[in-house]
């Protein structure tokens, strides 16, 4: 799952704590069963492949 993660949009660099992790707002339902699916090998659900810093501009042209 770590690889999913490094391109992912809601993978995000604390440059404080010198890590990454996962910036998705999910309430305490939806956090829970993520960690039982990633603790049971499942793909994450939420992914989303990350377009980069220009993605969104090339969409709209």
């Amino acid at each position: 799952m770590a690889e999913l993660c490094d391109s992912c949009w809601y993978n995000v660099y604390d440059e404080e704590d010198d890590t990454n992790y996962c910036d998705l707002q999910l309430d305490q339902d939806e956090y829970g069963k993520f960690l039982e699916d990633s603790k049971n090998g499942k793909p994450c659900k939420y992914y989303r492949r990350d377009i980069g810093e220009y993605g969104i501009v090339r969409k709209q042209n």
